[in-house]
């Protein structure tokens, strides 16, 4: 593959990224919207983050591990985390297990939102499985997969 074919795969998978926040965006159910749009790119990329790890750790998680993620130091994270605290975004909760550290989690409203907003992307896929057939679908998901954990893999170098 030429350098201008491996580009060429880079743009669609950003312009795939755009479209999929769009829909995001139009899909989320807030009363204002302007409130996503008031947050600073490095916020709403917090937020993705903590929503992805929260995940498998749904109580929340510690502060130095949003920080390890987010390839930020710890103090940096504690203040953008006290400013989404602030606008009601993240919560933080003393950890039930060890009481002298605090997780980090979306706050209620804020997951009704994630939950609302992804509800929207059902029915979206649904019909792209519709338009593929059964053997294209499985090499999809299986290619996604991959290039998933791949850029897990890679993000650092």
């Amino acid at each position: 593959m030429k350098d201008a074919q491996h580009l060429e795969v880079c743009r669609h998978i950003c312009q795939v990224s755009d479209i999929l926040r769009d829909i995001w965006l139009k899909n989320n159910t807030r009363n204002n919207q302007k409130e996503i749009m008031n947050l600073t790119v490095c916020q709403q990329r917090m937020l993705r983050v903590v929503w992805l790890m929260t995940r498998s750790e749904p109580q929340g998680i510690i502060l130095q591990d949003l920080a390890k993620k987010l390839q930020l130091s710890s103090s940096a994270v504690s203040v953008m985390v006290d400013d989404l605290v602030q606008k009601g975004c993240l919560n933080r909760i003393t950890n039930p297990d060890d009481r002298r550290k605090v997780l980090i989690r979306l706050s209620e409203e804020d997951m009704r939102c994630v939950t609302l907003a992804e509800s929207g992307f059902i029915p979206l896929m649904k019909k792209f499985r519709e338009q593929c057939d059964a053997e294209k679908m499985q090499c999809f998901e299986e290619v996604l997969f991959e290039l998933y954990d791949f850029l897990i893999e890679n993000q650092g170098d």
